[in-house]
């Protein structure tokens, strides 16, 4: 092979592997795009006296979930609650499904510790699962997330993400 074909392939190969890395890197990430059964949202930074308050007066107090499991440690916090069965949006109704129900995890891992008190500010992330009982199916399955549903969980993450935003920051 002449010496400009082997130029020209690897020039064409870089090229194409730009176009993936940069296609990649605008994409929303894991869950977040259509058809996933769970919904992903960074929301932001906070202290974790912060996360446990919005915690509370948002996913328990506003959104009625029940919390299920927490975790603490220096550089991590995690939040699940229990899943939440709720009426049918219109679409999940015409989509064929019986039940529907749905659960809420915060992640948060420590970005920096400030201070001699070791207090930290966190990085945190919303997740919303989800799952529906279908007639032919036998119990409860992981399925492609309705667009009402993922509407619902967007406005939940939004409202923690406003909270971390304009609250005021306590250590």
């Amino acid at each position: 092979m002449k010496r400009t074909n082997i130029i020209s392939v690897l020039v064409v190969l870089m090229v194409l592997m730009a176009v993936l890395l940069f296609s990649s890197c605008g994409s929303s990430g894991p869950g977040e795009g259509r058809g996933a059964s769970s919904f992903n949202m960074n929301v932001g930074t906070g202290t974790s006296y912060n996360i446990r308050e919005y915690f509370g007066q948002l996913i328990i107090a506003k959104y009625n979930y029940e919390l299920e499991n927490e975790r603490f440690t220096a550089t991590n916090i995690y939040y699940e609650t229990k899943w939440k069965e709720r009426a049918l949006f219109d679409d999940e109704h015409e989509a064929g499904f019986n039940n529907v129900r749905t659960r809420i995890i915060v992640e948060a891992i420590a970005r920096t510790r400030a201070g001699l008190t070791g207090s930290a500010l966190f990085s945190i992330r919303f997740q919303g699962e989800y799952m529906v009982k279908v007639a032919d199916e036998e119990g409860w399955i992981h399925i492609n997330m309705s667009d009402e549903a993922r509407n619902e969980f967007r406005t939940i993450a939004r409202d923690l993400e406003v909270q971390l935003r304009s609250g005021f920051r306590k250590f």
